[in-house]
């Protein structure tokens, strides 16, 4: 066993986009693929921990890109040795929510979670795998619209939202790189060409589905001074090094 103090290192690399373009805030680097003289042991815990000789290292991802989009190294690195900035992740509540009961046909649930007039994540629902309404053969479309009105309102859902699917089980690290579909697309289901591409992106039987509230509502929404409604979004990033300057 290794009882020695961790040593935080980052990746430096962009990966090519703008996400992880940022001033680097620790004195100590990663390169991609890391130095062969990187070995896996167990730390002062007994817990498999990631050396460089005598300290434990930790890799750092200090981008914004989701984890699971990175290199297949590099993935590897962060979720099974690593610290990630991310605090809220789009698949958090199946994290969290430990009591929502269990069954088929469940529907996790994270409140919204605000600091004043901040809104820091908005209310969010995930429908497991084999729990999103599908289409039964020969249905109308005024008629899956029913089916999938009465499976939101059942389920404490608005009529309008945000969606993302996320392929659950294992799914090799790097491989979201390519997928669209976790991205999150706006469905209003007064608007039946909405409703139609939800269906599509939420055909996969297997998959989950992240819905997020839309907060404020467009009518709610604070007007600017050409009376145009406005909301504002930030992405908030905390210097690691504290108070160490």
């Amino acid at each position: 066993m290794y009882p020695c103090a961790p040593v935080y290192a980052e990746f430096t690399q962009t990966l090519a986009t703008s996400l992880n373009q940022r001033e680097a805030a620790l004195p100590d680097r990663l390169d991609y693929p890391p130095p062969a003289r990187l070995t896996v042991g167990l730390d002062g815990d007994g817990l498999p921990a990631l050396f460089d000789g005598g300290p434990v290292v930790r890799p750092v991802h200090g981008g914004l890109s989701y984890e699971r989009q990175l290199p297949p190294v590099m993935a590897l690195l962060i979720e099974a040795f690593g610290e990630n900035p991310l605090l809220l992740r789009p698949d958090q509540p199946l994290q969290h929510d430990a009591s929502a009961g269990s069954g088929q046909g469940r529907v996790l649930h994270a409140p919204r979670l605000s600091i004043g007039q901040v809104v820091l994540r908005r209310a969010t629902w995930v429908a497991q795998s084999g729990t999103l309404p599908r289409r039964a053969a020969g249905q109308s479309d005024a008629d899956f619209l029913l089916t999938l009105a009465t499976w939101l309102t059942g389920h404490g859902l608005p009529p309008r939202f945000f969606v993302s699917v996320l392929r659950m089980g294992a799914v090799p690290a790097g491989s979201f790189a390519g997928d669209r579909s976790r991205k999150p697309m706006y469905v209003d289901i007064g608007s039946p060409p909405l409703v139609l591409a939800f269906e599509r992106l939420a055909g996969d039987p297997a998959a989950a589905a992240v819905f997020q509230e839309v907060t404020p509502k467009p009518e709610a929404a604070l007007l600017d001074h050409q009376g145009v409604p406005r909301v504002t979004e930030y992405v908030i990033e905390l210097n690691c090094r504290g108070d160490q300057e």
